[in-house]
């Protein structure tokens, strides 16, 4: 997946300046880090959910001097470390809540968590827990 993300950031693939994806580089990572914490939500990473957060970020206008792949291996560590406790999730999820800056982001970021965890058509008890969660936290009804 590291390699698939690596390319679909590269300068050559970038989409052209016209097709902007309407976010910043800190809403990017936040819906990645988002998308990357439901995708481990259940303890297993399934085949179509892989697929969708690749082609949800592949949409995306990546702007950084860190590498995609060095940022979703750290992201991925934290992401493990954050599932240790529910503290931690929470912590990590108001983080994101505050990178996302405005409901409309919030609603949008989880809009697509909500594709994401549906894409294997087996909605878990432990990913509408998670989806639930990251509601409270983001101050989203659900």
């Amino acid at each position: 997946m590291i390699e698939f993300l690596k390319k679909l950031f590269s300068k050559e693939n970038a989409p052209s300046t016209s097709e902007t994806d309407g976010l910043d580089q800190a809403q990017r990572e936040a819906i990645i880090d988002l998308l990357l914490i439901a995708t481990y939500s259940d303890d297993y990473v399934d085949v179509n959910e892989t697929r969708i957060l690749d082609k949800t970020i592949e949409r995306f206008n990546w702007n950084s001097d860190t590498p995609i792949d060095d940022y979703v291996q750290s992201v991925e560590a934290r992401v493990k470390e954050a599932r240790s406790s529910q503290s931690s999730t929470s912590e990590l999820l108001g983080d994101i809540s505050d990178r996302l800056r405005t409901q409309e982001g919030r609603y949008r970021a989880l809009n697509l968590c909500n594709v994401l965890l549906y894409s294997d058509t087996d909605l878990l008890s432990a990913e509408v827990d998670f989806l639930r969660k990251a509601s409270k936290v983001f101050g989203l009804k659900r």
